[in-house]
């Protein structure tokens, strides 16, 4: 049987740091949870409020968006250049504004994990 240890010969495994970009979520501490988390384990984590109570429940930095819809393609394309973002996540992809957002940051596939149902709780 192979070694699957670390030992003499094994690959050596190499973390890359990802950069995920938070949209509307659910109302919840879920997504800014999971931006704890991710920040914990290297990774970077941004986030763009939409509303008041994308604030509500994001208590980490985030930017802001004022502006209009029209406006929001470019803006959002603009901040994943900026901060080189590999992972969107959002919640409801038929919302206005993730309609309008690019769905494959960085590459020409997409990947999507759609829940069939999802449970929230006060313990996650």
């Amino acid at each position: 049987m192979p070694d699957r240890g670390s030992g003499a010969g094994a690959p050596a495994l190499i973390f890359v740091p990802r950069s995920f970009l938070f949209l509307q979520g659910p109302q919840s501490l879920f997504f800014e949870r999971l931006g704890r988390a991710l920040i914990a384990r290297g990774h970077r984590v941004h986030r763009i409020n939409l509303n008041l109570g994308d604030q509500v429940f994001w208590r980490l930095p985030a930017i802001n968006f004022r502006g209009r819809v029209e406006d929001w393609p470019e803006f959002v394309a603009g901040a994943i250049d900026a901060h080189a973002v590999t992972d969107l996540l959002l919640l409801g992809d038929r919302r206005p504004y993730h309609i309008a957002a690019p769905t494959s940051p960085g590459s020409a596939e997409s990947r999507f994990m759609q829940p069939i149902s999802a449970t929230y709780g006060p313990t996650g």
